[in-house]
């Protein structure tokens, strides 16, 4: 059990070191999409939008299942493959 732990304590700090290094790479990007230096492009918390609250009475498996029973089972897209988010998904960023 304890080197479980150890093996689920290293799968999160590596994922929390990849998480880190696209943080990075996303940054770059938008200093040469926008002309702002790296360096003084940092995130707004306040703008990321908070998690619906989602309760257990509520079932929301079943929900999705009657309302899209073909998306069950659907196999992910392959690579290469674009796929878009919802326009929904922005956060704002600031600079100094």
């Amino acid at each position: 059990m304890r080197n479980q732990a150890r093996l689920v304590v290293a799968r999160v700090r590596m994922r929390t070191a990849e998480a880190h290094g696209a943080i990075d790479v996303l940054r770059n990007r938008l200093s040469q999409l926008t002309g702002v230096a790296a360096e003084k492009i940092d995130t707004v918390s306040d703008s990321i939008p908070a998690f619906a609250e989602v309760r257990q009475e509520d079932d929301l498996a079943s929900k999705a299942n009657k309302s899209q029973p073909h998306r069950v089972g659907r196999p992910k897209p392959r690579a290469g493959r674009k796929t878009s988010g919802p326009a929904e998904n922005t956060v704002a960023v600031a600079f100094d």
